[in-house]
């Protein structure tokens, strides 16, 4: 098994003496060494295209543990691990655990031949080997969140008597992300200015923002902060001023907001293979399920594109989202707010020409309208390829600057240092979203993260991040029910139009949240069965 991947399980997955040792265009080998520029940008390349092809997996596992969503979709039986992970009744054979667990080291793999085998006697390689810890650091940082910190640490190439790893010592990987952002930072580049769309690479201030979050999950608030402050004083990023309900789609692909997005070129002729290195489905499951379950104007016909329907919004988030909006809002007659911007009722939707005509499993009253399809996010402006929406270009974005901005704002209010920067960061994302001034106490910027970021992978690590770290029940407060009763939308025919009832379709008194076992994933199974003298499983499990 010479050229295996670090753990026994990726050592299959991975094809030690299949996959990787036979020469291929984008896929490394370990036998190999790179030692001029092209090959140096041959190598880290598979490390892009590995991102980008765990992104769909990366925010259905998350989001589906999240309080935000059901489970949805058009058929209760489909997606059976979703609805597992969504009431919280999944198992140590979860697939998207498995995925996730096997993508991640394997995208470990790809990094550890570039830091290893690129000769870095150029500036073009020295910036290849930055990107690959930028990347190892990403990875590590997420397995962290979700395995804990004892999960496997596998900071190099392993000779083929380390295959069976164990569980790491507490600290050490945190120490091997915190090395490997700090010696990138200074390598990484920068944008020019806010609007600059040519650097489509891993930046500085990236990294910088990638290292205070490491920092908030060690409780290392200080050193936190000062990393989104550089973030924030380097004047290259900014809240997007442009309609908020458009932040999502094309229209702010790469804009001043963006500082960490998969990049979806907007080439027609290989849209098949870009949907693919970058799972654009993700928006897919979001959208509408217009064929099946709706009747359309002919304008809505032309604006909005077939989807999945799966991650519906949960009442708990309009609640929320309501809650604010009576309290703050600066104006509530206008539908252009981040409430409305972000999901609509289905009575708000039928407005917009999207009536539903049947009935629709695991939902509440709530439809996204944040993640909806769009044909202007299409290339060529219509449906190409399989079911249609193939030819996205929506870059995936994995961290937006409201999110640095929330995120120095709830190390200040934790500090207890400096209210006026914690009120003022606060407050920004407020203003922008139409609320008006609220002091920043860890409640309020708690909420507004929720609020500001539903549907982007990041409510479900902030819930654990506070229960793990800061010791509350966060999450198990709003987990504990998750799944124990599932609703449907009843439609019955009113005349012209239609009645909907929210009705109780199933129940599952074992569902929802346990503590002292869902605070981290479990091991996968498969992993487990190979490695399990050598690995010990995460509590509960």
């Amino acid at each position: 098994m010479g050229s295996c991947a670090g753990l026994i399980l990726l050592a299959a997955s991975v094809g030690c003496s299949k996959e990787l040792d036979i020469p291929q265009n984008g896929v490394l080998s370990q036998d190999d060494y790179y030692s001029n520029d092209e090959e140096a940008e041959s190598a880290i390349s598979t490390v892009y295209s590995a991102w980008r092809s765990r992104t769909e997996n990366t925010f259905s596992v998350l989001e589906t543990l999240s309080d935000d969503v059901s489970k949805g979709g058009t058929n209760v039986n489909f997606f059976p691990n979703w609805r597992q992970r969504n009431s919280y009744t999944h198992n140590s054979g979860n697939e998207g655990f498995t995925t996730f667990f096997t993508d991640s080291y394997k995208l470990i793999y790809y990094c550890n031949l570039v830091i290893e085998r690129v000769a870095g006697d150029t500036p073009v390689q020295q910036r290849c080997i930055a990107e690959a810890k930028f990347f190892r650091a990403l990875t590590y940082s997420y397995i962290v969140a979700l395995w804990g910190e004892n999960a496997p640490l596998v900071d190099h190439l392993l000779s083929s008597d380390e295959y069976h790893v164990t569980n790491a010592e507490n600290g050490t990987i945190w120490a091997l992300v915190e090395k490997d952002l700090t010696e990138a930072i200074p390598v990484l580049p920068s944008k020019s200015d806010k609007n600059d769309k040519s650097i489509t690479r891993i930046t500085k201030e990236a990294a910088e923002a990638v290292l205070g979050k490491a920092y908030m999950w060690q409780a290392k608030y200080s050193k936190a902060a000062a990393e989104f402050e550089k973030v924030i004083g380097s004047g290259l990023y900014d809240l997007w001023d442009g309609d908020y309900e458009m932040l999502l789609h094309v229209e702010a692909n790469q804009c001043c907001e963006k500082v960490l997005e998969v990049i979806v070129p907007d080439d027609p002729a290989n849209y098949e293979a870009n949907h693919i290195s970058t799972m654009n489905s993700r928006w897919t499951y979001f959208g509408w399920a217009l064929n099946q379950k709706y009747q359309l104007t002919a304008d809505a016909k032309a604006k909005y594109v077939n989807g999945d329907e799966y991650m519906p919004p949960r009442e708990g988030l309009y609640k929320a989202f309501k809650a604010e909006e009576d309290a703050y809002a600066l104006d509530a007659a206008d539908k252009k707010d981040r409430f409305h911007a972000t999901l609509r009722t289905v009575w708000e939707l039928a407005e917009e020409g999207v009536t539903l005509k049947s009935d629709m499993p695991d939902h509440d009253y709530y439809m996204n309208w944040k993640t909806r399809l769009l044909m202007t996010d299409l290339m060529g402006g219509k449906p190409m390829g399989q079911r249609g929406v193939k030819n996205q270009y929506i870059n995936i974005c994995y961290i937006r600057y409201s999110d640095v901005l929330l995120l120095a704002a709830e190390a200040y209010a934790k500090l207890g240092t400096n209210q006026a920067k914690a009120d003022e960061y606060l407050n920004k994302v407020r203003t922008r979203a139409g609320l008006g001034f609220k002091s920043a106490t860890l409640d309020a910027v708690k909420l507004e993260r929720r609020l500001e970021l539903c549907f982007e992978a990041n409510r479900y690590l902030d819930l654990i991040r506070w229960q793990r770290v800061d010791g509350t029940h966060d999450a198990y407060n709003a987990l504990k029910d998750q799944g124990k009763e599932t609703y449907n939308i009843k439609v019955t025919k009113d005349g012209s139009g239609f009645r909907y009832e929210r009705v109780v379709a199933d129940t599952n008194p074992d569902a929802g949240f346990k503590e002292g076992k869902h605070e981290l994933f479990p091991f996968p199974q498969s992993e487990m069965e190979v490695n399990g003298n050598f690995l010990k499983q995460n509590p509960g499990w």
